[in-house]
């Protein structure tokens, strides 16, 4: 049984159709696959930084004792680190045109770090086992947000319809961080600490999400790769600073 021509036509374009979307799905994935890995190499870049300039200063004694001590350093470098990611994100435009959008990030990477580092100084100067503590953070950072992009990638919930609950927390948490400056208390300043570590675990997984894409409802665009680092950067370096100030609070020992 032979054919119309009309029903081959049908066929053929439908074979088309059909190639063309295989097509569209595969650069559409080799696109996404080049967005991630330029994502995670400059995470990479930000992370290798940031550990060498503290391993630098906690190895040098007059360096340490410079970044402990200089406080007025440590907030010029925040404020900037703030100005510089405020610019980033409320005119994307700057985070989208290389080269600005690269020395954007470096400058902010390079303020961070330093205010990192001195945090580092500060509590390895303070505590007899500072660095043990340091460690530690490190490692519990290390491990989280190893198992957190493991589980954003592979569970099928998406948590990227969750932002808006999230800064409900964020409000919650801002009004118990006013509660402790004004009545302070290590209890609260504890329940604070670990409440903060949750929230920074939540937005490490929205994040991946968004960065990973996966038919999430919510994911960046490939032009907006410095954004993804930026948000990410930020949400482990948060989350390794929590950590190492409720290790401090629970288990710092003084220098006498």
């Amino acid at each position: 049984m032979q054919l119309g021509d009309e029903e081959e036509q049908l066929l053929l374009k439908n074979d088309d159709l059909q190639a063309n979307r295989e097509l569209l799905i595969d650069i559409t994935l080799t696109s996404r696959l080049g967005f991630i890995q330029k994502v995670y190499s400059i995470i990479s870049i930000q992370l290798l930084f940031t550990a060498l300039f503290a391993v630098f200063s906690l190895n040098q004694p007059a360096m340490m004792e410079f970044e402990a001590t200089q406080i007025q350093l440590q907030v010029l470098a925040a404020i900037t680190a703030i100005v510089i990611m405020c610019s980033l994100f409320c005119y994307p435009a700057n985070a989208r045109r290389a080269p600005n959008n690269y020395i954007l990030l470096s400058l902010f990477t390079i303020c961070e770090g330093y205010v990192v580092s001195a945090i580092c100084c500060s509590i390895a100067k303070e505590y007899e086992n500072g660095v043990h503590l340091i460690f530690m953070a490190l490692s519990m950072t290390v491990l989280m947000t190893f198992g957190l992009t493991l589980y954003a990638c592979f569970t099928k919930q998406d948590f990227t319809v969750y932002t808006g609950l999230l800064w409900s927390f964020i409000i919650c948490l801002f009004l118990l961080l006013v509660f402790t400056l004004l009545f302070p208390s290590s209890v609260i300043q504890i329940i604070y600490s670990v409440l903060a570590i949750f929230l920074y675990s939540l937005y490490i997984i929205i994040d991946t999400q968004l960065i990973v894409g996966n038919n999430k409802r919510h994911s960046l665009k490939k032009d907006d790769y410095i954004l993804g680092a930026l948000i990410l950067y930020i949400d482990i370096i948060t989350l390794f600073l929590e950590l190492l100030k409720y290790l401090e609070m629970i288990n710092g020992k003084k220098l006498k």
